[in-house]
């Protein structure tokens, strides 16, 4: 018996020859299993239909997407040929008070008397997304690192099976 296998690792190959695998694609395949209140035919105007429906927004916090799903479906500047670096840069970049945006998350999801319950920009909405699925505050920083880690996983298991 032959097994042939092709793996094509991030160079355009598959979708030069016209094999549907775009993380686009994905992302909005991944969007019709969640019950929204408009038909979604692009991102980017997904994301400007967010702006003018909070309740969209709810319903994507309250849905079974993944952080990183969630993370790549609001960012406002996505990049679907390095999304290793945006992932990246939101784990590792020192952004003000040389924290980087997963610490300053973190230190968020501490404070117990933080509840922010409107959402005006993709850091909000990060943090009601990780408030509602981790039920709990993490304790330590590498609980709220292991729980990304196994978030990346579950996303990349899915993508292999849509």
């Amino acid at each position: 018996m032959t097994i042939n296998n092709l793996v094509v690792l991030g160079n355009g190959f598959d979708l030069a020859a016209k094999i549907p695998t775009s993380f686009d694609k994905y992302l909005l395949e991944r969007l019709a299993s969640v019950n929204l209140p408009c038909l979604v035919s692009s991102i980017y105007s997904f994301r400007r239909y967010l702006l003018a429906k909070s309740e969209a927004l709810e319903i994507l916090i309250h849905s079974d997407l993944t952080f990183w799903e969630f993370f790549l479906i609001i960012s406002h500047k996505p990049n679907w040929s390095d999304m290793e670096n945006m992932i990246r840069e939101y784990i590792l970049r020192p952004e003000i008070g040389g924290l980087s945006v997963m610490e300053q998350h973190f230190q968020l999801l501490q404070e117990t008397d933080y509840n922010q319950s409107e959402i005006n920009s993709s850091a909000d909405a990060y943090l009601q997304y990780l408030r509602h699925h981790q039920k709990s505050a993490p304790c330590t920083l590498r609980e709220h690192i292991t729980y990304l880690y196994h978030q990346l996983i579950d996303t990349e298991v899915i993508f292999l099976i849509i």
